[in-house]
């Protein structure tokens, strides 16, 4: 199920890149996130990288992160 959840995240752009790093594609209303990842010092496989970081995050980010992903796939259906 997480991985569906984030494979969902990367798709509706709720995870998007940004320059050299990967962030939460907040709305102008919301506080930033601390960049997921920066490409500069990943290593070749960086979808895990993210992925590390999307399955460390607390209870409250997952939550919205989440909520973000699912409004964002409804109005793309």
């Amino acid at each position: 199920e997480l991985v569906t959840r984030f494979i969902e995240a990367l798709y509706t752009g709720t995870i998007v890149k940004r320059g050299a790093l990967y962030v939460y594609d907040k709305d102008e209303e919301e506080e930033a996130w601390e960049p997921f990842i920066n490409m500069m010092k990943a290593s070749k496989h960086i979808e895990f990288t993210i992925y590390e970081k999307f399955r460390a995050l607390d209870h409250k980010s997952m939550a919205t992160l989440q909520r973000k992903a699912s409004r964002r796939s409804d109005a793309m259906t």
